[in-house]
């Protein structure tokens, strides 16, 4: 994999989680616990119950190939 595609994966990884299935659970998680919310009476939406997936602190490349070690 080129330098380039790591950088393009990890960024898309940042803006929408993680690549794998296991990892995505949480998703399932959020939208079981809105259900409840809902049922419950209460107002807000699905997205206040989603984990936010992009850094505080964005790595540019040589950041980011220095955090893998």
């Amino acid at each position: 994999m080129s330098t380039r595609e790591m950088v393009a994966w990890s960024a898309f990884e940042s803006d929408f989680g993680p690549l794998t299935l296991h990892e995505r659970i949480d998703h399932a998680a959020a939208l079981i616990a809105f259900t409840v919310w809902k049922a419950a009476g209460q107002k807000g939406r699905l997205e206040d119950f989603l984990p936010q997936w992009r850094a505080e602190e964005e790595l540019d490349a040589p950041d980011f190939f220095r955090a893998l070690g």
